[in-house]
């Protein structure tokens, strides 16, 4: 059941890596006359490193951390529109935070979709950029079916169907209840 909060003060976009959370959030910002923040890019930003450079420095439970304390500095956010890395949601208890503190959005791509954006762009991502076709598509689907419970927390869901990003945005206006400006 979506949250009944006509103006919400934090929106938080999540999914699997690659679903366009940084994208869509960018323009839905916009248009909401929000601010947008990237958690990712926030986290490179404070700690002067990249996240592969930082994952790989101090392992995946330490940056997990690093995460968690990210998003709890996003509590008094007013008017933020907030880009999640893809597994933010499902740790460190990070989902139950999101629902108290957020009106939250799952950007629901489908496999298939995912994993020709993700084979374009493997060589941006560590954990990827090695792996075989085959296992890529092994990874995706296991990856992604194990984090859709974390995901389906979330107050309102789009399901990605090839529309342009226009018309996500004035979707997800619709669902948020906020007026879509002309």
């Amino acid at each position: 059941m979506a949250k009944k909060n006509k103006y919400p003060k934090l929106v938080v976009i999540m999914g699997f890596m690659s679903s366009g959370k940084s994208t869509i959030g960018r323009k839905l910002a916009q248009r909401m006359e929000y601010e947008f923040r990237d958690l990712d890019e926030y986290i490179e930003a404070k700690f002067e490193s990249s996240i592969g450079e930082i994952f790989n420095e101090l392992g995946e439970d330490s940056f997990r951390d690093l995460e968690r304390e990210a998003l709890l500095e996003q509590a008094d956010a007013d008017k933020v529109l907030l880009s999640l890395g893809g597994g933010t949601p499902c740790f460190r208890d990070n989902i139950s935070w999101i629902k108290e503190n957020a009106t939250s959005v799952y950007l629901n791509v489908p496999d298939s979709i995912l994993l020709g954006r993700l084979k374009k762009n493997r060589k941006k991502r560590p954990v990827l950029a090695d792996m075989s076709d085959a296992d890529l598509v092994n990874f995706v689907s296991s990856l992604h079916a194990r984090r859709e419970y974390f995901y389906k927390q979330a107050n309102i869901e789009h399901k990605f169907m090839g529309e342009p990003i226009s018309e996500i945005c004035r979707s997800l206006l619709r669902k948020l209840e906020i007026k879509y400006p002309s």
